[in-house]
Parts: structure tokens; sequence; C-alpha cells
């Protein structure tokens, strides 16, 4: 017996080498979900006998990483199917159904009841095979447990603190982890979405050590799709953007195929501004999320948000260069993409406050009104508080407002003759919105105004760079049918 199993072993090997290696297509009937291009190579090895259902759970982060997690859960839920004794696999599916910083209301990320218990039971499952896995497995599976309870609850600062709290400490025991130290820094921002800084200067506290290990694992893995994403988000709002300029280079080309992943360089290069970059970006991201919603037949809550955000960002970047067909051409397909109904089914609306939105209106269009009736001193006075007002609105890009209402009121202050005030005022202008054509263009009319040709020279140069890709002539800082 013994003599005929080891006659058997060269035939069983010249099965196993000759054995055809599973296609794409035959890995997608079974597992029953769509391999998707262009993903990038971010790879985590995981404990699994399937390489399939290695592919897929890779797949599910890098589509978590770019915040489209109804798509990540589906391909945790593949590599589960192909792997049902895979823990990382369910672990997927629990991190992916979590809270994140753009589903918020009053301030905080959300969870639906439904959410809550599904999350739930994934990680039950991912901690009922977990026993014999490795180390690593197990305290990623515990520190999410931190995160979710039995039964939903109302209040989740303490669960997503503890959560925080948790990966903090596997920072520390697993410091070359660059997942553990991204997914560390996600956890801390989702506590506090869009508000991670005191003043443009200084980091809210829990946020500066964050900062500090999104640069370590940038240092270490230059193309962590999670790291150079948050990293992003988390120096966008600050007064040097700049420093996370490189992290946005690295992060468009990395990941083609996640629409939102291409589309996040823009933030950076929108703040540092780079505005065709911006519009190269964003044109990009419409295109490869067009793709992904027809042939998917997505729906819920990335083509409803993250797909307009696109075409949003695309609109403002285009009209700050002064491409007017190609910013006409976003915001009638933004409008068309947006219906009274998506508005109404998303918590995230209350983040558009009308009230503050509704003062600039008011004041810009009270500026005009006395503008054209040579009222200069009513005009300023009005630009100064629509100014003011847009001054108070929180960050978020792009902006709140569709142009920087400065612009009015330097325009406003040449009419009066004022080219000092209005050359401060420019200048003002393009220290928040860095290398804009529509300022620059009034800040040579200031410097002109009070003769300082070489001045004004120097930012005519500037300005030919600037407005090299407009479709429009200025005749001053805001679209006007005369000159000053």
């Amino acid at each position: 017996m013994r003599l005929a199993s080891l006659l058997l072993v060269p035939f069983v090997a010249f099965a196993a080498c000759t054995q055809k290696p599973e296609t794409d297509a035959e890995l997608v009937k079974r597992a029953d979900a769509p391999l998707f291009t262009g993903m990038g190579e971010y790879h985590r090895a995981i404990n699994t006998k399937d390489a399939g259902a290695q592919r897929y759970f890779d797949q599910g982060l890098v589509l978590a990483f770019g915040f489209n997690h109804a798509e990540a859960i589906r391909s945790f839920r593949a590599a589960q199917k192909l792997d049902p004794d895979c823990a990382m696999c369910f672990w997927g599916e629990a991190l992916a159904t979590g809270p994140n910083i753009n589903v918020t209301a009053k301030g905080k990320a959300i969870m639906s009841d439904d959410e809550q218990k599904a999350a739930w039971a994934a990680l039950r499952k991912a901690k009922a095979v977990a026993a014999n896995k490795p180390e690593v497995e197990r305290d990623l599976i515990d520190a999410l447990g931190k995160r979710y309870a039995p039964e939903p609850v109302v209040d989740r600062d303490t669960f997503d603190h503890a959560y925080a709290e948790a990966l903090g400490a596997l920072v520390k025991k697993y410091p070359e982890d660059d997942d553990i130290a991204s997914m560390y820094g996600e956890a801390w921002m989702n506590t506090m979405p869009w508000d991670y800084w005191s003043d443009a200067t200084t980091p809210r506290p829990e946020i500066a050590p964050v900062i500090a290990a999104l640069e370590s694992t940038i240092a270490r893995s230059p193309k962590h799709p999670l790291a150079l994403h948050l990293y992003i988000h988390a120096m966008e709002a600050s007064a040097s953007p700049e420093k996370a300029e490189m992290a946005a280079d690295a992060l468009y080309p990395l990941v083609p195929g996640s629409g939102h992943l291409v589309h996040m360089p823009s933030h950076i290069f929108y703040r540092v501004g780079r505005y065709n970059d911006s519009v190269k970006a964003n044109e990009a991201a419409a295109k490869v999320d067009e793709d992904y919603i027809k042939q998917c037949n997505a729906q819920g809550f990335y083509p409803a948000m993250y797909y307009p955000h696109n075409i949003h960002f695309l609109w403002s970047a285009a009209s700050m260069q002064g491409q007017s067909k190609v910013a006409l051409q976003a915001a009638k397909k933004l409008a068309d993409n947006v219906s009274l109904e998506q508005i109404d089914q998303f918590p995230t609306i209350e983040f558009f406050k009308t009230v503050p939105l509704l003062t600039i209106a008011d004041n810009l269009l009270l500026g005009e009104i006395a503008m054209a009736g040579k009222d200069m001193k009513t005009a300023i006075a009005s630009f100064e508080a629509a100014v003011t007002a847009q001054d108070a609105l929180p960050y978020t890009e792009p902006p709140f407002w569709y142009y920087p209402t400065r612009q009015s009121l330097g325009f406003a202050l040449l009419k009066a003759g004022k080219a000092k005030e209005a050359q401060a005022v420019y200048e003002a202008d393009l220290k928040q919105y860095m290398h804009n054509g529509w300022s620059t263009f009034g800040l040579i009319q200031a410097l002109d105004a009070q003769g300082k040709t070489a001045d004004a020279d120097m930012q005519r140069e500037h300005f030919k760079a600037m407005w090299q890709f407009s479709d429009i002539e200025l005749k001053g800082s805001r679209v006007s049918a005369s000159p000053i």
C-alpha cells in the first residue's frame, strides 16, 4: 500500500503542474462578483488558501480606500464565498460597513441601524474563524470589535474613539505596518470629520499624531493609496496645503480604476493654484465613474454623491482659470445629475447651510445694485459684508460659494478710485486662492493705477500663464460688460 502511494506521487505532481491556472473569467464566475481593472498594485497578504479570495480581498480594500464602500463590501463577500475560513475577508466587510467622514449629521460620522447590524454580523463571523489565524489578523479583528456593539447605538462617540485608541496601540505594536498606520489615521479623522484644525496653522491635538503617522507611512511606502488619500484630506484645510502636493502627484496615476482616488489630488491642486491639473483630474475621475456606474448599474451613495462631486469640482476649477465652456457644460451636467429626491435622501445636506449662503448672495446683489447706481460707498460696504460672510464659512472643496467675493470688492474699490485698498484685497485673495487669474488681473489694474509699472509687468507675465487655457477676455476681476 505504501509502495503504491509512492508510485502515485509523480502522477499527482504531474497533474498539478499541468493544471491550467484559473482565468479571470472563471474566477469572476466562481465568485459572482466583478474584478475591476486599474486597481493598482496594492496587496496585503492574508491567511487564505484561495488565491482568488486574496485578489478580491485586495480589491475590496482598495475600493474602501477610495470610499466606494458598497462595492468594497461586494468584493469582501466574494472573497468570503471563495474561502469561508478567511477571517480577514469578514473583517474587511465589517470595516467597510463602518462610518466615514462623508456621511455625517451634526458634525459627526454616522451609521444607520441596518449598517450597525451588518457590521456586527460580519465581525462575529470574523471572530468565529480567527482562532488559528496570525496574531496581527486577530489583533485587527479585536480592534475593530471596539467599534461596534451587539445592538445599534445612537451615540457612537465612545465606540469610534475606542476603535481609534485600539489602532493607536497596534501602531506601536506593528510600527512598520502601513495599513494599520493609515487606518489609525482614518479612525481618528472619522471622530471629527472635516474639522481637523484648531486654526489654519494648528492641527487639533488628536490629529497632530495622525499627520505624523501618515507622513511616516508615505516616507516608507510612497504609493500607499489610503495614506495618500488621507494625507490630502488632513492637509487641504491648513495654511500649508503644498505639503501634500507630492502626495497628490503620487496618487493621481496610482489607481486609475478608482474614480474617487483619481479625483482626490484635485483638492490639493485647487488649493495650490494648479487649476488645470484639477480640471484634468476631475474630467478623468468623472469618466472612470461614468464607466463604472454604467457597467455595474451602480446605485446608492457613491454614484449619487461622489460622481456629482467630480463634476462640481470640474466646474469650479474651470471657472478659476476662465474656461467658461467647460465650466458651463459641467454646471449643466451637475444639475442634470442631482435631483431634489437625491438631496432629500442624504443627511450630509445639512452641512451646506443655506442661511450664510443667502447672506452672501444678498450682499452681493445689494453691492451690484449700488454700484450700478454709482453709490460706491454702499457698494463697497455690501461687498465687504459678503467677504466677511464668506470667510466665516467652514472649509470645504470646492468652496461653498462659487467664486471668491474679494474679486467683487476689489473691482468696486478700483471703480471708486481706491487702488491701494484694491491691491491689498487682491493680494489677500491670492493668498487664499493661489494663482487665480481673476484676482491677478485685478491686481495688475490696481498696480497700474498706482503707477507701479514694474510690478504690474511682472504680474502680467504671471497672468499669461494662468490664463492660457481661458476662452474669455477679462476687463475686470469679475465678469463685467464694461472695463473699469
